[in-house]
């Protein structure tokens, strides 16, 4: 829909009767994953689009429990460990890890499975972000180049965000502190990170300024909305109703870039088939042809993870690789 060139007085309205099908497998759309740092997005009446982090920067997913969130999210992690070779993940899941578990195992991807571990996880990106920025102005460089400048693409995914961010009234300071913390971290990165080559991609059953914080939201690129269940959610992520006006069908959602939101059916990755992808990504970066150019910029000292809040807890930043 749009006004014709030349024509402020005719408005142009194109109808699709082309229904959109109620499941798109990951198997069978997965080759579209044909240039680095893109991942699926889904399926829609012009056809399949994908995603490039190059582009969008940075992205929120939003929708009530149930409609698909929670899939797109984990197999547009896939698509990109897939797409892409020199790509960290930071993935902070304050549900103990339940959700990005299987995501634990590959050499690069760090899971902050507690408050103190994801605020110390993007306090170290912001720390690195900086230094990349130095490292910029010293060579005369507008952003990072990963080939050039022997430096990788990392991502911060932030899963159920209002755990991390929401400030509520009867919180002790500590909690109240890092919440407050955490919220300014995630801003810094999500307005300065494009050009440090770090993107942000945050899920989150609500959005409202006290879950996710306005500022971050108006430096997300791009916004994939599944359906939810009430008119003022729908209008807090995309502006308009069109969420809330979805069918009840698994994995339907809204995908909005700049001004064009588009209703799209997502990918389908099952918990076997994400796992039996990360194992094939696991074989192939244990290969001696394809690393990261750096390891992790933080390792927990214990074997365990070390995602438990006590007096002992102590993180450190890793060394790049030579």
């Amino acid at each position: 829909i749009g006004f014709r060139e030349g024509s402020k007085q005719i408005l142009e309205v194109i109808l699709s009767d082309k229904d959109l099908p109620k499941r798109v497998l990951f198997a069978a759309v997965e080759e579209k994953l044909t240039e680095p740092y893109t991942f699926l997005v889904g399926e829609a009446n012009a056809g399949f689009l994908t995603g490039d982090l190059r582009q969008l920067h940075h992205m929120l997913i939003a929708g009530s429990t149930g409609g698909g969130k929670s899939v797109f999210f984990k197999q547009a992690l896939v698509g990109l460990l897939k797409s892409s070779r020199h790509l960290h993940l930071y993935l902070i899941d304050l549900k103990r890890g339940v959700e990005m578990k299987l995501f634990d195992k590959l050499p690069n991807v760090y899971v902050a499975k507690e408050v103190v571990a994801a605020v110390e996880c993007l306090r170290r990106l912001v720390k690195e972000m900086e230094e990349r920025f130095i490292y910029l102005e010293k060579n005369g460089y507008a952003e990072i180049d990963p080939e050039r400048d022997q430096m990788d693409r990392l991502v911060v995914g932030i899963d159920e965000a209002s755990v991390l961010f929401t400030v509520e009234k009867g919180m002790n300071g500590d909690n109240k502190q890092y919440a407050l913390e955490a919220r300014d971290l995630s801003d810094k990165l999500t307005k300065l990170g494009r050009a440090a080559g770090i993107h942000v991609i945050i899920a989150t059953q609500k959005i409202t300024k006290e879950t996710v914080d306005t500022r971050v939201q108006t430096n997300v690129g791009a916004k994939i909305c599944f359906r939810v269940n009430t008119i003022p959610s729908s209008v807090n992520v995309l502006g308009s109703r069109r969420a809330f006006d979805l069918p009840d069908i698994k994995g339907r959602a809204i995908w909005s870039v700049g001004s064009n939101d588009l209703e799209v059916q997502v990918p389908y990755l099952s918990h076997e088939e994400t796992k039996e992808e990360i194992e094939n990504i696991e074989r192939e970066l244990s290969s001696n042809n394809v690393k990261p150019f750096q390891e992790l910029l933080l390792t927990p000292t214990r074997t365990e993870q070390a995602n438990k809040i006590d007096d002992e807890l102590v993180f450190q930043p890793a060394e790049k690789a030579e």
